[in-house]
């Protein structure tokens, strides 16, 4: 078994013997929340022992959670309450997003060697804030050199949301997707080379759940749908659902 689904199993058990895992929602079952395999596995590559953090719309906690399991010393930034996950944690901070000025981060500038963001960018003009005052704000507490992972940014032509328009499901559909120009475009402006960028997750995910107890907890019906998913990812990437970008803040720049 991979890296990747080692640590979605993991931090999975770890939740669950924490008492935590019932207040986010995506670690139901191990197969559901092995839509983030890719994800945390490009965040281990990336965040270091000691490493000083941004989970730049935090959430439930969900990804806080694997950022602490590796080491980081992390800050949550949200809109919404701090996440019950995070509670018990002695080093994890969090700081509410303000609705009065949403587009700026109450961060100094160079404060965090990472940020990261899991399906928040698609989101910020909600609450009166745009894609491009986001990237600079991230790219400014950021320190020279640091790394910005930007995680399930929808895909303009992916499957699913496609056939959620088209047969006028009741179910949740992003506004704002995303090509690969378009996000190259994006990064540079806000002053971010991209040294990654790519596709994942050809198959729903959070339906999962709806399954029988026996099949959605079963490790073998995980480990047999992330091969098929990651068959589809590898021949057909267009029909993803999500992007991923590793981008760097220039080591010059100060």
């Amino acid at each position: 078994m991979s890296l990747a689904i080692d640590l979605v199993r993991n931090l999975n058990a770890a939740a669950r013997r924490a008492g935590v895992a019932d207040s986010i929602v995506q670690f139901d079952n191990v197969a559901t929340q092995a839509q983030y395999s890719l994800p945390y596995a490009v965040t281990a590559r990336h965040v270091k022992h000691g490493d000083m953090v941004l989970d730049w719309g935090c959430g439930n906690g969900h990804f806080s959670l694997l950022l602490e399991s590796l080491g980081a010393r992390v800050t949550g930034y949200s809109f919404e309450p701090p996440p019950r996950a995070m509670a018990a944690s002695s080093s994890f901070r969090f700081v509410s997003g303000s609705a009065t000025d949403p587009r700026s981060l109450p961060f100094p500038d160079a404060s965090f060697d990472v940020v990261t963001g899991v399906g928040v960018l698609e989101h910020v003009w909600e609450t009166g804030g745009d894609e491009r005052a986001s990237l600079r704000e991230l790219t400014r507490v950021l320190r020279p050199g640091g790394v910005l992972l930007t995680f399930h940014l929808p895909n303009r032509a992916g499957w699913i949301e496609q056939m959620v328009h088209a047969f006028r499901l009741q179910k949740h559909f992003h506004q704002r997707k995303f090509d690969e120009s378009e996000i190259r475009a994006l990064w540079t402006e806000a002053g971010l080379s991209v040294e990654a960028l790519g596709l994942y997750n050809a198959l729903p995910r959070a339906e999962l759940s709806r399954l029988p107890g026996a099949v959605r907890h079963s490790a073998a019906f995980a480990r047999a749908y992330d091969v098929i998913d990651n068959a589809i990812a590898w021949t057909a990437p267009r029909l993803c659902t999500n992007y991923y970008i590793v981008g760097r803040r220039s080591a010059a720049s100060g």
